[in-house]
Protein backbone atom coordinates (compact mmCIF):
# COMPACT_ATOMS: atom_id res chain seq x y z
CA UNK A 1 0.00 0.00 0.00
CA UNK A 2 2.70 2.36 0.84
CA UNK A 3 4.34 2.30 -2.70
CA UNK A 4 1.08 2.53 -4.18
CA UNK A 5 0.39 5.66 -2.55
CA UNK A 6 4.04 6.77 -3.40
CA UNK A 7 2.87 6.30 -7.07
CA UNK A 8 -0.10 8.02 -6.65
CA UNK A 9 0.39 11.08 -5.31
CA UNK A 10 2.92 11.06 -7.72
CA UNK A 11 0.59 10.86 -10.52
CA UNK A 12 -1.79 12.90 -9.44
CA UNK A 13 0.06 15.55 -8.68
CA UNK A 14 1.05 15.87 -12.48
CA UNK A 15 -2.31 15.65 -13.50
CA UNK A 16 -3.26 18.24 -10.53
CA UNK A 17 -0.61 20.60 -11.68
CA UNK A 18 -1.71 20.82 -15.47
CA UNK A 19 -5.67 21.42 -14.42
CA UNK A 20 -4.15 24.38 -12.04
CA UNK A 21 -2.41 25.65 -15.38
CA UNK A 22 -5.81 24.95 -17.36
CA UNK A 23 -6.38 21.49 -18.75
CA UNK A 24 -8.85 19.07 -18.89
CA UNK A 25 -9.34 16.40 -15.63
CA UNK A 26 -10.74 14.22 -18.00
CA UNK A 27 -8.07 14.66 -20.25
CA UNK A 28 -5.29 14.85 -18.17
CA UNK A 29 -6.47 11.39 -16.10
CA UNK A 30 -4.58 8.54 -18.84
CA UNK A 31 -5.58 5.46 -18.62
CA UNK A 32 -2.01 4.41 -19.02
CA UNK A 33 -1.87 4.27 -15.77
CA UNK A 34 -1.48 1.19 -13.66
CA UNK A 35 -4.00 -1.12 -11.94
CA UNK A 36 -2.36 -0.73 -8.76
CA UNK A 37 -2.64 3.12 -8.47
CA UNK A 38 -5.62 4.04 -10.57
CA UNK A 39 -8.12 4.22 -7.73
CA UNK A 40 -5.93 6.32 -5.59
CA UNK A 41 -5.24 8.62 -8.60
CA UNK A 42 -9.01 9.21 -9.08
CA UNK A 43 -9.59 9.51 -5.49
CA UNK A 44 -7.05 11.71 -4.82
CA UNK A 45 -7.21 14.35 -8.24
CA UNK A 46 -10.68 14.99 -7.63
CA UNK A 47 -10.72 14.86 -3.92
CA UNK A 48 -7.80 17.88 -3.85
CA UNK A 49 -9.76 19.66 -6.95
CA UNK A 50 -12.83 19.64 -4.66
CA UNK A 51 -10.84 21.31 -1.74
CA UNK A 52 -8.83 23.35 -4.27
CA UNK A 53 -9.28 26.91 -2.49
CA UNK A 54 -8.62 25.12 1.11
CA UNK A 55 -4.97 23.53 0.58
CA UNK A 56 -3.85 26.51 -1.40
CA UNK A 57 -4.15 28.33 1.20
CA UNK A 58 -2.88 25.62 3.70
CA UNK A 59 0.51 25.25 1.72
CA UNK A 60 0.31 29.47 1.25
CA UNK A 61 0.08 29.61 5.22
CA UNK A 62 2.36 26.83 6.20
CA UNK A 63 5.46 27.66 3.29
CA UNK A 64 8.53 30.00 3.54
CA UNK A 65 9.16 29.43 0.04
CA UNK A 66 8.03 32.17 -2.69
CA UNK A 67 7.54 31.01 -6.22
CA UNK A 68 7.33 27.52 -5.21
CA UNK A 69 7.95 24.78 -7.85
CA UNK A 70 4.34 24.10 -9.46
CA UNK A 71 4.90 20.10 -8.87
CA UNK A 72 5.80 20.18 -5.62
CA UNK A 73 2.97 22.32 -5.05
CA UNK A 74 0.58 20.56 -6.35
CA UNK A 75 2.06 17.15 -4.34
CA UNK A 76 1.54 18.94 -1.02
CA UNK A 77 -1.65 20.08 -2.23
CA UNK A 78 -2.27 16.11 -2.95
CA UNK A 79 -0.69 15.24 0.32
CA UNK A 80 -2.70 17.69 2.21
CA UNK A 81 -5.96 15.78 0.85
CA UNK A 82 -4.47 12.36 1.58
CA UNK A 83 -3.87 13.54 5.11
CA UNK A 84 -7.14 15.24 5.55
CA UNK A 85 -9.24 11.93 3.84
CA UNK A 86 -8.52 9.64 6.75
CA UNK A 87 -7.82 7.04 4.31
CA UNK A 88 -3.91 6.47 4.96
CA UNK A 89 -2.42 7.11 8.87
CA UNK A 90 -0.52 10.66 9.20
CA UNK A 91 2.57 9.02 9.34
CA UNK A 92 2.13 6.98 5.86
CA UNK A 93 0.95 10.52 3.87
CA UNK A 94 4.02 12.15 4.88
CA UNK A 95 6.57 9.07 4.36
CA UNK A 96 4.90 8.59 1.01
CA UNK A 97 4.59 12.18 -0.03
CA UNK A 98 8.40 12.19 0.34
CA UNK A 99 9.25 8.96 -1.58
CA UNK A 100 6.77 10.78 -4.14
CA UNK A 101 9.55 13.53 -4.38
CA UNK A 102 11.98 11.28 -5.47
CA UNK A 103 9.93 9.37 -8.21
CA UNK A 104 9.13 12.89 -9.26
CA UNK A 105 13.36 13.31 -9.21
CA UNK A 106 12.46 16.41 -6.98
CA UNK A 107 15.13 15.50 -4.76
CA UNK A 108 15.94 18.86 -3.29
CA UNK A 109 12.20 19.25 -1.80
CA UNK A 110 11.95 16.24 0.61
CA UNK A 111 12.93 18.48 3.35
CA UNK A 112 10.48 21.05 2.22
CA UNK A 113 7.65 18.76 1.78
CA UNK A 114 8.29 16.74 4.87
CA UNK A 115 8.30 20.20 6.94
CA UNK A 116 4.89 21.54 5.11
CA UNK A 117 3.20 18.20 6.24
CA UNK A 118 4.54 18.11 9.86
CA UNK A 119 3.53 21.76 10.20
CA UNK A 120 0.52 20.90 9.22
CA UNK A 121 -0.33 17.90 11.69
CA UNK A 122 1.86 20.33 14.35
CA UNK A 123 -0.83 23.42 13.47
CA UNK A 124 -3.98 22.14 12.29
CA UNK A 125 -6.46 23.73 14.95
CA UNK A 126 -5.12 27.10 14.08
CA UNK A 127 -4.54 26.63 10.86
CA UNK A 128 -8.70 25.95 11.08
CA UNK A 129 -9.29 29.04 12.75
CA UNK A 130 -7.78 30.86 9.99
CA UNK A 131 -9.69 29.24 7.30
CA UNK A 132 -12.79 31.02 8.70
CA UNK A 133 -11.38 33.99 7.43
CA UNK A 134 -10.94 33.21 3.75
CA UNK A 135 -13.78 32.74 1.82
CA UNK A 136 -12.12 30.34 -0.79
CA UNK A 137 -10.19 28.33 1.86
CA UNK A 138 -13.71 28.05 3.78
CA UNK A 139 -16.33 27.35 0.96
CA UNK A 140 -13.74 25.74 -1.34
CA UNK A 141 -15.03 27.73 -4.23
CA UNK A 142 -13.70 30.44 -6.16
CA UNK A 143 -14.22 33.89 -4.32
CA UNK A 144 -16.17 35.66 -7.25
CA UNK A 145 -18.82 32.38 -7.24
CA UNK A 146 -19.07 32.96 -3.17
CA UNK A 147 -19.88 37.16 -3.64
CA UNK A 148 -22.26 36.16 -6.51
CA UNK A 149 -24.00 33.57 -4.99
CA UNK A 150 -24.30 35.81 -1.64
CA UNK A 151 -25.61 38.69 -3.60
CA UNK A 152 -28.04 36.60 -5.78
CA UNK A 153 -29.52 34.30 -2.46
CA UNK A 154 -28.92 36.24 1.02
CA UNK A 155 -30.44 33.69 2.75
CA UNK A 156 -29.20 30.46 0.98
CA UNK A 157 -26.14 30.99 -0.54
CA UNK A 158 -23.98 28.90 2.64
CA UNK A 159 -26.34 26.33 1.97
CA UNK A 160 -26.18 26.39 -1.37
CA UNK A 161 -21.93 26.18 -0.42
CA UNK A 162 -22.15 23.31 1.47
CA UNK A 163 -24.41 21.04 -1.19
CA UNK A 164 -22.07 22.30 -3.33
CA UNK A 165 -19.35 20.42 -1.23
CA UNK A 166 -20.73 17.25 -1.17
CA UNK A 167 -19.78 14.17 -2.58
CA UNK A 168 -21.87 13.94 -6.48
CA UNK A 169 -24.48 11.48 -7.01
CA UNK A 170 -23.12 8.52 -9.18
CA UNK A 171 -26.05 7.94 -11.55
CA UNK A 172 -26.48 5.08 -14.39
CA UNK A 173 -28.27 5.02 -17.51
CA UNK A 174 -29.26 1.41 -18.61
CA UNK A 175 -28.80 0.64 -22.52
CA UNK A 176 -32.33 -0.01 -23.32
CA UNK A 177 -31.30 -1.95 -26.16
CA UNK A 178 -29.60 -4.56 -23.87
CA UNK A 179 -32.49 -4.95 -20.80
CA UNK A 180 -34.38 -2.77 -18.99
CA UNK A 181 -33.72 -0.90 -15.88
CA UNK A 182 -35.63 -3.07 -13.74
CA UNK A 183 -33.97 -6.12 -14.90
CA UNK A 184 -30.16 -4.35 -14.72
CA UNK A 185 -31.13 -3.33 -11.03
CA UNK A 186 -31.58 -6.61 -10.33
CA UNK A 187 -28.62 -7.57 -11.60
CA UNK A 188 -26.57 -4.49 -9.31
CA UNK A 189 -28.44 -6.33 -6.13
CA UNK A 190 -27.64 -9.45 -6.76
CA UNK A 191 -23.70 -8.23 -6.79
CA UNK A 192 -24.30 -5.92 -3.62
CA UNK A 193 -25.25 -2.76 -5.09
CA UNK A 194 -28.00 -0.77 -4.11
CA UNK A 195 -29.80 1.69 -6.63
CA UNK A 196 -33.52 3.17 -6.68
CA UNK A 197 -35.33 4.14 -10.02
CA UNK A 198 -35.29 7.71 -11.35
CA UNK A 199 -37.31 6.93 -14.09
CA UNK A 200 -36.87 5.65 -17.75
CA UNK A 201 -33.58 3.94 -17.85
CA UNK A 202 -31.97 6.02 -14.67
CA UNK A 203 -30.82 4.38 -11.53
CA UNK A 204 -29.07 6.20 -8.48
CA UNK A 205 -26.66 4.35 -6.75
CA UNK A 206 -27.00 4.75 -2.72
CA UNK A 207 -23.18 4.79 -3.07
CA UNK A 208 -20.69 5.52 -5.94
CA UNK A 209 -19.10 2.52 -7.22
CA UNK A 210 -15.88 2.03 -9.57
CA UNK A 211 -17.38 0.79 -13.03
CA UNK A 212 -14.53 -2.31 -12.82
CA UNK A 213 -17.87 -3.52 -10.45
CA UNK A 214 -20.87 -2.66 -12.66
CA UNK A 215 -21.70 -6.16 -14.32
CA UNK A 216 -22.06 -5.81 -18.04
CA UNK A 217 -20.22 -1.97 -17.98
CA UNK A 218 -17.36 -3.43 -20.19
CA UNK A 219 -19.80 -4.60 -22.81
CA UNK A 220 -21.87 -1.49 -22.97
CA UNK A 221 -25.21 -2.66 -20.68
CA UNK A 222 -24.77 0.58 -19.04
CA UNK A 223 -23.14 3.73 -18.48
CA UNK A 224 -22.58 6.46 -15.99
CA UNK A 225 -24.59 9.47 -16.55
CA UNK A 226 -25.92 12.67 -14.11
CA UNK A 227 -29.66 12.22 -14.49
CA UNK A 228 -30.30 15.77 -16.42
CA UNK A 229 -28.01 14.84 -18.88
CA UNK A 230 -30.92 11.79 -19.76
CA UNK A 231 -33.37 14.09 -20.57
CA UNK A 232 -31.58 15.30 -23.34
CA UNK A 233 -31.77 12.99 -26.02
CA UNK A 234 -35.36 12.16 -25.17
CA UNK A 235 -36.18 15.70 -26.33
CA UNK A 236 -35.11 14.83 -29.64
CA UNK A 237 -38.33 12.53 -31.09
CA UNK A 238 -35.58 10.24 -32.29
CA UNK A 239 -36.81 8.14 -35.31
CA UNK A 240 -35.00 5.40 -37.66
CA UNK A 241 -33.12 6.79 -40.15
CA UNK A 242 -33.07 10.41 -38.98
CA UNK A 243 -29.61 12.29 -39.49
CA UNK A 244 -28.33 13.98 -36.17
CA UNK A 245 -25.53 16.08 -35.81
CA UNK A 246 -23.86 16.02 -31.72
CA UNK A 247 -21.86 19.17 -32.36
CA UNK A 248 -20.10 18.83 -28.98
CA UNK A 249 -19.80 15.44 -28.52
CA UNK A 250 -16.75 14.36 -26.01
CA UNK A 251 -16.86 12.28 -23.86
CA UNK A 252 -19.95 10.76 -26.10
CA UNK A 253 -22.65 10.24 -23.45
CA UNK A 254 -25.23 11.60 -25.07
CA UNK A 255 -24.41 10.44 -28.27
CA UNK A 256 -24.23 6.64 -27.25
CA UNK A 257 -27.55 7.27 -25.68
CA UNK A 258 -28.88 8.56 -29.08
CA UNK A 259 -28.00 5.96 -30.56
CA UNK A 260 -29.38 3.46 -27.84
CA UNK A 261 -33.05 5.37 -28.57
CA UNK A 262 -32.89 4.64 -32.50
CA UNK A 263 -31.07 3.74 -35.78
CA UNK A 264 -30.18 7.12 -36.67
CA UNK A 265 -27.00 8.53 -38.55
CA UNK A 266 -24.97 10.36 -36.22
CA UNK A 267 -22.66 12.92 -36.77
CA UNK A 268 -20.07 13.49 -33.56
CA UNK A 269 -18.31 16.88 -34.26
CA UNK A 270 -15.76 18.13 -31.01
CA UNK A 271 -13.69 21.58 -30.72
CA UNK A 272 -10.84 19.45 -29.63
CA UNK A 273 -9.86 16.73 -31.87
CA UNK A 274 -8.17 14.69 -28.98
CA UNK A 275 -11.41 14.43 -26.92
CA UNK A 276 -13.37 12.45 -29.92
CA UNK A 277 -11.26 9.67 -29.06
CA UNK A 278 -13.37 9.59 -25.81
CA UNK A 279 -16.20 9.15 -28.05
CA UNK A 280 -14.62 6.92 -30.14
CA UNK A 281 -13.93 4.28 -26.78
CA UNK A 282 -17.53 4.81 -25.16
CA UNK A 283 -19.26 4.27 -28.68
CA UNK A 284 -16.81 1.01 -29.38
CA UNK A 285 -17.86 0.00 -25.69
CA UNK A 286 -21.55 0.56 -26.36
CA UNK A 287 -21.33 -1.15 -29.86
CA UNK A 288 -21.97 1.56 -32.05
CA UNK A 289 -20.49 4.04 -34.84
CA UNK A 290 -20.46 7.64 -35.72
CA UNK A 291 -19.21 9.63 -38.17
Amino acid sequence: MKAELAQALQAASRVVARVAQGRSLADELSPAEGEATKAALIDITHGTLRRYGRVQFLVAALSHRPGNDPDVAALLWCALYALESRRYSDYTVVDQAVRACTLMEKWNAKGYVNAVLRGFLRQRDELEQRIQGDPEARWQHPAWWVEALRRAYPDQWEGALRAGNTHPPMTLRVNGRRETAASYRERLEASGIEARALGGQALLLERPVPVSRLPGFDSGSVSVQDHGAQYAASYLDLVKGQRVLDACAAPGGKAGHVLELADVDLTALDADARRLDRVRANLDRLGFQAA
